[in-house]
């Protein structure tokens, strides 16, 4: 049912709003505990903040209910606009109508397909950059004389993992000399999942092609698995999300991750939330009349990475801003 009495509640975290801010922005993101989630998340309250706008969040644990729960407390709450991150807005579609009706703007960071009500999608191009890095991987493996098998991870609890595993199926079609096996990350506990799974697997097979993750996070796991002392292999890893851990083993020399897509996400949150205000404000947006457009990328290898310490490259970052906003 789309009534919001029948899809939930959740306490969302509030603080006195002092008389100098002119409204609330409602941040719900689909995990905090993900480094993307909480950049996004200290991007949106940065500038909010700047504008004037407190921001309150809400972290639906990788959980479709407090999904629906978080939007339904936002609406209820009256703020004055939401943005979503990483949210299912095909679930959400019956929140999103509802928040429409009530004159609460939703603007959503990857979160798919345009639904009604929907006053922006700012989109991560999953198709593209997950078919880039899966081809870039099967293309080493071919050229490598390892076996011509690789591990795809994946998180299937997650709507940009889902999107993205579409892509590496939908891409592993036109390798068919590689033969793919999907491995299912625990979402909550990622790293050391990934560790466990490759202590194993590894061992029995020493001369896997390569892997590719739809996140970058296990991969930590799986470097932590491949440097064992009983396990001697070598291998290339692609991923994506450009995380800081992943970006600072390319940094430091690490020799088996060899791409992870990063994504402009400071400029994307930035956006999101310079359109949200001027929308409030009566002011002039430029949020395309398809109400659909997407956030920019690159390829980080090791020949293009940001400076040390960085994840994001100062060109991707809103004007003064400094790498570390979101720490």
């Amino acid at each position: 049912t789309a009534g919001a009495s029948h899809r939930g509640s959740l306490a969302v975290k509030k603080a006195a709003i002092p008389r100098a801010y002119r409204g609330t922005i409602g941040a719900l993101i689909l995990v905090e505990a993900d480094e993307q989630g909480i950049r996004c998340l200290r991007a949106i309250q940065k500038e909010g903040a700047a504008l004037g706008y407190k921001v309150t969040d809400i972290d639906a644990g990788y959980d479709p209910s407090k999904e629906i729960a978080g939007m339904n407390t936002f609406i209820n709450e009256k703020v004055n606009g939401i943005i979503t991150f990483a949210t299912d807005d095909v679930l959400l579609a019956p929140e999103i109508k509802r928040a429409a009706a009530a004159h609460i703007p939703v603007i959503a960071l990857t979160g798919g397909p345009v639904v009604p009500g929907l006053t922006w999608s700012l989109d991560m191009p999953e198709s593209v950059y997950s078919s880039a890095v899966e081809t870039l991987l099967f293309k080493d493996i071919l050229r490598s004389g390892r076996d011509r098998t690789a591990v795809e991870m994946v998180l299937p609890s997650a709507v940009p993992c889902r999107r993205r595993e579409a892509a590496f199926e939908q891409t592993a079609k036109a390798f068919p000399q590689i033969k793919l096996i999907k491995y299912g990350i625990n979402g909550t506990n990622p790293v050391e999942d990934a560790y466990s799974y490759f202590s194993t697997y590894l061992l029995a097979h020493p001369n896997l092609g390569g892997v590719v993750s739809c996140w970058d996070i296990p991969v930590t796991g799986l470097i932590t698995a491949a440097t064992a002392d009983d396990i001697s292999t070598s291998f290339t890893v692609t991923a994506i999300n450009g995380s800081s851990d992943s970006v600072a083993r390319m940094q430091n020399g690490q020799p088996y991750l060899k791409a992870d897509v990063g994504i402009h996400l400071a400029m994307a949150s930035y956006d999101a939330t310079v359109q949200l205000v001027n929308l409030l404000q009566g002011k002039k947006t430029t949020i395309p009349t398809s109400r659909y457009s997407t956030m920019k990328w690159d390829m980080l290898t090791p020949g293009n990475l940001p400076p040390k310490g960085d994840v994001e490259f100062p060109s991707w970052l809103p004007t003064g801003w400094k790498p570390n906003y979101w720490k």
